[in-house]
């Protein structure tokens, strides 16, 4: 049951990261975006995916890690098809950046976030 609501959590973030379009300077600031919109529509399920890492039970773990890798796989598909370079480097980036904003999330640290917002025009 535990894998069937994880999978369900990690497919809305996969959909939402497929959708993402831009040019390779704009993709990944675009794909920021659509994880915070996320994280604002599901947040506690966006944690869940994001933390499941930590379970130790050699099941649970496996299945965590092919979640993680798919998510990578469509991260890094948006990536080449908006032609940036070193793709598959770039959204393990992108994904690194993600965890530690989650952690800033739980932890409730705001003043850890790395980026801010953009001014208003």
């Amino acid at each position: 049951m535990f894998k069937a609501v994880l999978d369900r959590a990690a497919a809305r973030i996969e959909e939402a990261f497929s959708h993402v379009e831009g040019s390779a300077d704009r993709i990944v600031k675009n794909m920021g975006h659509s994880f915070q919109a996320i994280m604002a529509a599901h947040r506690d399920e966006v944690l869940m995916v994001m933390q499941a890492y930590t379970i130790a039970e050699p099941p649970i773990r496996e299945h965590v890690k092919d979640i993680y890798r798919s998510i990578h796989r469509t991260i890094e598909a948006r990536f080449r098809e908006a032609d940036v370079h070193h793709a598959e480097e770039e959204a393990a980036k992108f994904m690194a950046t993600g965890q530690f904003l989650v952690v800033i999330e739980v932890l409730d640290m705001p003043e850890m976030y790395l980026f801010k917002r953009e001014p208003e025009k």
